[in-house]
């Protein structure tokens, strides 16, 4: 690609204290396939005295995908606290009313707790869930696509998630398969040389192919479709005890509402972060408008975020869940590096970057290793769309911060990601 002279003049103009070697990198990389025939965005600036290094297309609008995890990391640091609460409730001498909070970690095998579930089980009492309401979105988000709601990171958003709204298999020879939670959902089999979980597009029906010469246990799975009375029915075979759902209006309102927490806040962020976890980072979302609001409505909590805590956000973005699932989501690298800036400066560098992947680690696992970790980041990742926004620490031991997005490029993020590699690691050499 040959850049025109418009987009060297403003490389140029932007980064005359930089030095040759920044606009040479920059060049190499907007010239090499496939970020030529792309769109291509890179803000690059120095995190503590805030100079620009770098800026190209930085005010310009793209897909971020998982880059969106930054802003629903901002809202969860915010309004969550250090805590996760994982249930209120208000008790009597034979009952427990429980108002959902819409904690993603009950029953979910990634985390150790189970603080919520013991005192369910060790409650002698009867357990009534409070419908009040509270969930005032779909359980679907606008924009995600439709071909991925059998895939397991695509699970739907609820108000009393369980197991992650996943439904889990183990096959092998004896027996031919185990399931969790231990829900009588329909199940079809299938013969085939691999293990694989479809679910009917409209129904709690799997379709699960199964490894018939191998008798090594193999594990797939696929989410259900949610709903509160779905989730008192898995939470009632799981205690071995009657739960049942109540109106609003007839609970004890006499009782004082407690508050039993799960897991700490920064062990749900981190895996959030790490595996890029699209499930986490919507309830984290919904978690946060249940604190300022009372109800669970992403939209409601954005609007709030933009207009107060985020007003000063360079160009106000289009923002639309919490995962960065959607391809209505549209945000700029400028956005991307004032959301990083604000989580280090309000909650501090080494919080952050604990909570952020380090190169070699999670979703940046075969890039940027070292012994030494050099940059932690957040990627970005849809089909023809990457993006990567995070922390590098140069030669010179100077900290910067940047965003790179790719947008509309042909075939596999691989090799792009390989490019952004590149460039990063041309910066961190020569700064």
């Amino acid at each position: 690609m040959r850049l025109s002279l418009l987009a060297l003049f403003t490389i140029c103009c932007l980064n005359h204290s930089a030095g040759q070697q920044p606009i040479s990198s920059l060049q190499r990389f907007l010239a090499s396939p496939p970020i030529n025939g792309a769109h291509a965005g890179v803000l690059i600036l120095d995190s503590e005295s805030k100079d620009t290094i770098l800026r190209y297309q930085s005010e310009k609008y793209f897909i971020p995908a998982s880059n969106v995890k930054l802003f629903t990391l901002y809202a969860g640091l915010k309004l969550i606290g250090d805590s996760i609460p994982g249930i209120r409730y208000r008790e009597n001498a034979d009952s427990v009313w429980l108002f959902p909070t819409g904690d993603p970690t009950l029953m979910n095998k990634r985390f150790s707790s189970g603080r919520v579930m013991d005192y369910l089980r060790k409650a002698g009492k009867s357990i009534w869930i409070c419908d009040e309401n509270i969930f005032q979105t779909t359980s679907l988000a606008p924009g995600w696509s439709v071909d991925d709601l059998d895939q397991a990171f695509m699970p739907e958003r609820s108000a009393l998630p369980l197991s992650g709204n996943i439904f889990s298999f183990t096959a092998g020879s004896s027996p031919y398969f185990k399931n969790y939670p231990d829900y009588p959902f329909p199940i079809h089999l299938k013969p085939g040389m691999t293990l694989q979980t479809k679910r009917d597009m409209h129904l709690n029906e799997f379709y699960l192919t199964k490894e018939t010469d191998d008798p090594k246990n193999l594990y797939d799975s696929a989410p259900f479709i949610s709903s509160l009375e779905l989730s008192a029915k898995i939470l009632e075979r799981e205690l071995n005890k009657t739960v049942s759902i109540v109106s609003s209006r007839n609970f004890r309102e006499d009782l004082p509402m407690k508050t039993l927490y799960s897991e700490k806040s920064d062990s749900v962020f981190r895996l959030m972060m790490h595996e890029s976890d699209n499930f986490l980072a919507e309830q984290v979302l919904l978690m946060a408008s249940m604190t300022r609001f009372g109800y669970m409505d992403e939209k409601k909590i954005i609007e709030s975020l933009i207009k107060n805590e985020l007003q000063s956000i360079p160009q106000p973005p289009k923002w639309v869940d919490g995962s960065g699932l959607s391809r209505y989501n549209l945000f700029s690298p400028e956005d991307m590096v004032y959301i990083l800036q604000k989580n280090i400066d309000d909650y501090g560098r080494g919080r952050i970057l604990n909570i952020l992947p380090s190169g070699g680690k999670g979703t940046l696992s075969g890039y940027y290793e070292s012994e030494n970790a050099y940059l932690h980041g957040k990627t970005g990742s849809l089909s023809n769309n990457s993006c990567l926004t995070g922390i590098i620490q140069t030669k010179t031991n100077r900290r910067l911060a940047f965003s790179i997005m790719v947008n509309n490029h042909p075939g596999k993020s691989a090799p792009v990601r390989r490019c952004i590699e590149s460039l990063l690691n041309e910066i961190r050499k020569g700064y």
